[in-house]
């Protein structure tokens, strides 16, 4: 999401420093492109907003909300299928953002300045 800010910041002539969007939480990232950028389908926003709920979920009731299913194997498998469909989620918001700074670039005829990052963690 930071990626997919920083781009259109350079295009539009506004200040997007990659520095300070790194740093903010994914809510923020959220709310900072939907000022920006208006979809006429509402599965990318549905997607986003799928992907900030299983994060803050994650990161603040999973572990605290399902303790005792730790103490046992079955209990341990249902947590890790949970992860997987938390995982999923997550991807599926980074993959709408992904393509929209990707699509961004090719449209404007501009080099994406973060695929290499991308090229790298998928290489």
């Amino acid at each position: 999401m930071s990626g997919f800010l920083h781009v259109y910041g350079k295009v539009s002539g506004q200040s997007f420093p990659l520095e300070k969007l790194t740093r903010q939480t994914l809510g923020a990232l959220i709310r900072e492109l939907e000022k920006r950028v208006r979809f006429h389908q509402q599965q990318p926003s549905d997607l986003l907003a799928d992907a900030l709920e299983s994060r803050n979920f994650l990161m603040h009731h999973f572990f605290l909300e399902r303790g005792e299913q730790f103490d046992s194997q079955a209990g341990r498998f249902s947590l890790l299928s949970e992860l997987l469909t938390i995982q999923k989620r997550l991807d599926n918001g980074r993959v709408v953002v992904n393509a929209m700074r990707i699509a961004l670039c090719e449209a404007l005829g501009i080099e994406d300045p973060h695929a290499a990052d991308y090229a790298d963690a998928n290489g």
